[in-house]
């Protein structure tokens, strides 16, 4: 055998930035001769020359080189393509004409011939930027809660407004009106109120008004703040004049509902609902060294709290941890709409022995932990009606009713 043509065909470990193919080589197998030189095996593979001493028969040197061929593999320096349109195969972009006899649309019609090359829409990456016009389109259909309160309820009747979003007064009665929204049903809870833009992830309620301006409109109706409390060097809860908190909305039947505040919130440990009445412990003011400005602390979010703040304006007046392992209280989904739900909050300074004429005076079973500072008159605190509650007319905001249509989801 003199010459002998072996077509090698196998992969290599080739960096996969790089395409490879193989070439057909020319291997010569030539004995040496056995009376010259001792047994041995040669193999030329192109310029490359390799000889290994054999103790072996010509047949089995042959077999064994044959195992042991080498493949040569040259290189194509051409940089692996990423797959993109060039290399992929593309997918047909129209619909192919229905064959004959196949199967026909519901109504029994065969399909029309004008959709047999309809293109499909174009596919659009997730990355592309949306454009101007299509912000503004999307925006349209957006709607805040901010929209959805302004467009829910008119300006309660006999009232004053103390600011144009969503808070008003009636000096009569001694009411303070709080339009917001639900935020929160289920989760830590250390707010039940607070300013949109705040604390909403651990409250019940956001409103639209300032805790500032809620302070204010508390003043309006002659009630009197405290002081915040205290932790060092021992712990003093809250006080101020007791407030009284309804919430009123519309349920998903648009039936009127007023529900006392406490009842939105529940025990950890008892799993009743919260007992204590809220107090004005009034919060605080904060001076930024840099600007010399005064800035009132609750507006950072402690407008009405479940957790003990001493930037609170209002508190409970027990010990109720802020730790986030030791919350005392949660929401009571159960009695809570669904979130995005336009409330207005009702708060009413419970009358004080002193605010009281003598007819009116509470008995020994009015007054509330024994305390014949502060009583617990029911009969003074009137449950709010609808009429406090009035719908806003179409007329009034004809755009943001418009936008009210869209629902949120719920939880």
């Amino acid at each position: 055998m003199s010459n002998t043509h072996i077509l090698a065909i196998g992969r290599s470990n080739i960096p996969s930035s790089h395409h490879y193919r193989l070439r057909l080589e020319t291997v010569d197998l030539k004995p040496v001769n056995r009376v010259t030189n001792p047994p041995a095996t040669q193999l030329n593979v192109g310029n490359f020359r390799i000889h290994q001493p054999c103790q072996m028969t010509l047949d089995r040197a042959i077999m064994r080189t044959l195992q042991a061929v080498i493949v040569l593999i040259t290189l194509v320096n051409v940089p692996q393509q990423t797959a993109s349109a060039q290399t992929l195969p593309q997918p047909s972009t129209t619909f192919s004409q229905p064959a004959e006899g196949s199967q026909q649309s519901k109504n029994g019609e065969k399909p029309s011939a004008d959709n047999g090359n309809k293109p499909l829409p174009p596919v659009r990456s997730l990355n592309e930027p949306l454009t101007d016009q299509e912000i503004a389109e999307s925006e349209k259909l957006y709607v805040t809660p901010e929209e959805k309160v302004e467009a829910a309820f008119a300006p309660p009747p006999n009232s004053k407004a103390i600011n144009p979003q969503g808070l008003w007064v009636n000096l009569d009665d001694k009411q303070v009106f709080v339009d917001g929204y639900v935020t929160m049903r289920e989760g830590p809870l250390e707010m039940f109120a607070c300013p949109i833009g705040t604390k909403e992830h651990e409250s019940v309620v956001a409103t639209l008004a300032k805790s500032s301006q809620v302070h204010a409109a508390l003043l309006a109706v002659g009630a009197r703040s405290g002081t915040p409390v205290q932790f060092l060097p021992s712990f003093i809860p809250a006080t101020g004049q007791r407030i009284r908190v309804w919430v009123c909305y519309y349920d998903a039947a648009d039936k009127f509902q007023a529900k006392d505040a406490k009842g939105w919130i529940k025990n950890t440990s008892t799993k009743k609902t919260m007992q204590a009445d809220w107090v004005f412990s009034g919060s605080g003011f904060w001076k930024d060294p840099n600007d010399g400005k005064e800035y009132y602390r609750a507006d950072g979010g402690d407008m009405i709290c479940v957790s003990n703040f001493s930037t609170a304006m209002l508190d409970v007046p027990i010990a109720s941890s802020a730790e986030a392992n030791a919350l005392q209280f949660i929401p009571n989904t159960d009695e809570i709409p669904a979130r995005g739900t336009p409330v207005r909050m009702i708060l009413s300074p419970i009358p004080i022995r002193s605010d009281l004429n003598q007819s009116d005076k509470p008995s020994d079973e009015d007054k509330e932990d024994g305390d014949p500072s502060n009583p617990k008159p029911d009969r003074e605190i009137v449950k709010p009606s609808a009429e406090l509650l009035p719908r806003k007319l179409s007329t009034a905001e004809p755009k943001a009713v418009q936008k009210t249509s869209i629902q949120k989801p719920t939880d």
